[in-house]
């Protein structure tokens, strides 16, 4: 069809910009490329973000996405417009210098503020209170000092105060005590202790010398020096105190002179131990039948309560046994725990 129309004599002449609107021209019209324009840079809508391409003059360059692009007025106009480059552009808006110095009454504010989250923190841990509580204590803060702005500016909970406790307070408790113990002598007291952080320590056992590295290790850390350490001191088994292969025995190897004591109070149960084994056991029955008559009955409380009052005695709480924490005695033939009397 088109061949023919080109043989046409009559179509020959007809003009191309008519043969343009009937959609009939046989040339083809190439995009004509644009070079990057050196006006773009001193417009305002392109000069903060739009830059040059290195030996490449038909593409230009976002500084803020960063992203290129052919240099055409339409699609820079339409890079403007995308999400991207729009929060980019969000981001780094000038703020007024004002808001970057800050006013000396907030600023105490501020500081009044974490120092009463610290002074919260520290009083659940002097007093052994969980964590839980911190989140309805700062309500409490709130709605009984409503007129305080500490109280308001307090956003205190579990997770904030147990952070608080281990990075801030214990660290700085931490720091305090390495710096004490640099410039004095000190006694070292051992009782229960944590070695094991995974499978692998686990599989090593608490030896006496991992126990003994361990606690060299955290000394060494802290830059205390062992020429301060005088004394020693642990429960009676045999890792601690043992003659050949213990703890205290790398302390005679390792720092000679030191003052080896076995915890008193280890020694006094062992005592008492071996001083009940020679009462009747009757006597340990009687102590519990007695708590045991009073303490499931209040008249019987009451009747007791009055005979002190009639012998004209101060009152007394009824003794119970009380099982220890370390007073299973392995050498016992009948495997009876020890117990000691304790108030109620």
């Amino acid at each position: 069809m088109n061949s023919e129309n080109e043989d046409d004599p009559i179509r020959a002449r007809t003009p191309e910009s008519v043969k343009r609107k009937r959609c009939e021209s046989s040339k083809k019209y190439d995009h004509k490329k644009q070079k990057f324009r050196s006006e773009w840079l001193v417009d305002s809508k392109y000069s903060n973000w739009l830059c040059r391409v290195p030996n490449n003059e038909l593409m230009a360059k976002c500084k803020l996405c960063p992203s290129e692009m052919t240099a055409e007025l339409s699609v820079l106009k339409k890079h403007a417009l995308t999400k991207k480059h729009l929060s980019c552009v969000s981001s780094i808006i000038q703020k007024p210098i004002s808001n970057f110095i800050n006013d000396g009454k907030k600023l105490k504010e501020i500081e009044q503020t974490k120092r009463a989250e610290i002074l919260l923190c520290g009083f659940l841990s002097e007093h052994n209170l969980p964590f839980n509580v911190m989140g309805h204590l700062s309500a409490v803060c709130k709605q009984a000092f409503p007129d305080s702005k500490i109280s308001q500016n307090m956003n205190l909970g579990r997770t904030k105060a147990t952070s608080i406790v281990k990075n801030v307070i214990g660290k700085c408790h931490s720091e305090d005590l390495a710096n004490i113990l640099k410039s004095t002598c000190f006694s070292v007291i051992i009782d229960e202790i944590q070695l094991f952080t995974d499978s692998d320590s686990a599989n090593q056992g608490a030896t006496a010398q991992k126990i003994f590295d361990e606690l060299i290790k955290a000394f060494n850390e802290s830059k205390i020096p062992l020429n301060n350490i005088i004394g020693f001191a642990s429960d009676g088994c045999n890792s601690m105190m043992g003659q050949w292969n213990s703890v205290s025995s790398r302390f005679n190897e390792h720092m000679p002179g030191v003052f080896i004591q076995k915890c008193i109070c280890h020694s006094l149960h062992l005592c008492a131990s071996s001083a009940c084994k020679t009462l009747p056991r009757s006597c340990e029955d009687l102590a519990r039948d007695i708590f045991n008559y009073f303490k499931s009955s209040s008249k019987r409380i009451c009747q007791y309560k009055e005979f002190q009052e009639f012998c004209n005695v101060s009152p007394h709480k009824i003794l119970y046994p009380a099982q220890t924490s370390a007073n299973i005695d392995k050498n016992d033939d009948n495997g009876d725990d020890d117990f000691v009397f304790a108030n109620v």
